[in-house]
């Protein structure tokens, strides 16, 4: 239901190959891990915030089901 922009859609991008090439993502790694921690997350995404979590849960819960 979320519109992402192009950058929130790179970011996005971003967040899939991580997973690719490292099996997992979780929230925490968005602040303690590269290349996450070179973005502002807050101005990346602001009000849409929670549309960015939603993606790495749904992604971690993929994961863990896999």
């Amino acid at each position: 239901g979320n519109l992402l922009n192009s950058q929130q859609q790179e970011f996005v991008r971003t967040i899939i190959n991580y997973v690719r090439e490292n099996g997992d993502v979780e929230l925490a790694d968005m602040v303690n891990t590269e290349p996450f921690n070179n973005y502002d997350l807050n101005e990346i995404f602001g009000i849409n915030l929670p549309a960015m979590i939603a993606v790495v849960r749904t992604l971690h819960d993929a994961v863990q089901v896999a």
